[in-house]
């Protein structure tokens, strides 16, 4: 897509926004509104089929009962099919399975939790190392560097209170003596999935 083709839609957009006296959206703001962001809202009923984008890709998934109710959910790791750039992160999204159906919720989601494929050093290549979930929670394993080597595991668990998922801990080794280091909540605040940016702990 040109961008003068994407200044003409958003032209459009507004256009007929301010034209409009009906409080149901127009076409052109659902085509608008899609194309900004392919993704639904949180809260929506899915298929894991229906719920990927098409100019998205899954690049990793872990199933487990996130929320704790006894119905297995699922954690996707999402890049883009075009993932080129090193300042484009990851996104992670989390499903939670509904009673006797294949559908899920969307239930929570961090589009700046994992490290784009570029951004694991001068010799690092890819920094995704893997997605483990259990019981309530989920880690996000990341790697990279060169002749320093770097490694950082992100694991988020759920609070059934505010019903999402917060980070409860950090652990890095980030030095030639391979020393780790574990942050917890007392060090790092409480921070919502959804608030979280990985380059507070690269």
């Amino acid at each position: 897509m040109s961008k003068y083709y994407f200044f003409a839609l958003v032209t459009v957009f507004f256009a007929c926004k301010g034209k409009s006296t009906s409080h149901a959206p127009s076409a052109t703001a659902v085509a608008f509104k899609a194309l900004v962001s392919p993704f639904k809202k949180v809260g929506e009923t899915v298929t894991l089929a229906s719920f990927v984008p098409s100019t998205y890709k899954i690049k990793a998934s872990a199933k487990a009962d996130l929320n704790r109710d006894s119905i297995e959910d699922v954690v996707l790791v999402l890049e883009h099919k075009a993932l080129t750039y090193a300042d484009q992160c990851r996104r992670v999204y989390i499903l939670t399975g509904l009673p006797k159906s294949n559908e899920y919720k969307i239930a929570d989601a961090g589009e700046k939790v994992g490290l784009c494929m570029e951004c694991g050093g001068a010799t690092g290549g890819d920094p995704f190392n893997g997605l483990s979930a259990g019981n309530g929670k989920f880690t996000i394993e990341q790697e990279g560097g060169s002749k320093e080597r770097w490694r950082f595991d992100i694991t988020f668990e759920y609070d059934a209170t505010a019903q999402k998922w917060f980070l409860e801990k950090v652990v890095s080794t980030k030095n030639k003596m391979n020393k780790q280091t574990t942050k917890t909540i007392v060090d790092l605040g409480k921070v919502a999935l959804a608030d979280y940016d990985v380059d507070r702990d690269k």
